[in-house]
């Protein structure tokens, strides 16, 4: 680490690798066409079947959020999270970039060293429990503009 800007792994260069922990902090990825950022892990992911599961958003904080499978996971993190499994914006499909506390959604299970994610996610009926602030049904698009605040 030579701690200069844009050299990689310097401590806050541009995509470098490193920094905060976990799922979300401090991963690098590069742009796809589509606009939704790339997947740094995408390589360490195991999937863990073609079979899509089936469960509904338990919680969206913006980016990221936690699905509830219908039936547990049989994995060895299946017991991790609470059964919940990991889901980010960047692997949602469709215009949608966004998802709502109540969503009834599918995905493709995979494992990586921080447990259990969703991969193409699909939205199969809108919950819309929370709409405001976690992105309702109108305002789930990329793109949307909100109600904004204090006005």
């Amino acid at each position: 680490k030579l701690g200069a800007k844009g050299v990689k792994g310097a401590k806050g260069a541009k995509g470098a690798k490193g920094g905060k922990g976990g799922k979300g902090g401090g991963k690098a990825g590069g742009a796809r066409e589509d606009g939704k950022g790339g997947d740094a892990f995408g390589d360490s992911r195991e999937r863990l079947q073609n079979k899509r599961v089936a469960g509904v958003v338990k919680k969206w904080f913006g980016k990221f959020g936690w699905i509830t499978p219908d039936e547990p996971i049989d994995h060895e993190a299946g017991e991790q999270h609470s059964g919940c499994v990991f889901v980010h914006r960047n692997d949602l499909t469709g215009d949608v970039d966004k998802l709502c506390r109540g969503d009834i959604v599918d995905f493709i299970p995979y494992a990586d060293e921080g447990g259990l994610g969703a991969a193409k996610v699909r939205v199969r009926q809108s919950g819309g429990v929370d709409g405001g602030a976690d992105g309702g049904p109108a305002e789930r698009k990329a793109g949307a503009k909100g109600k904004g605040k204090g006005k």
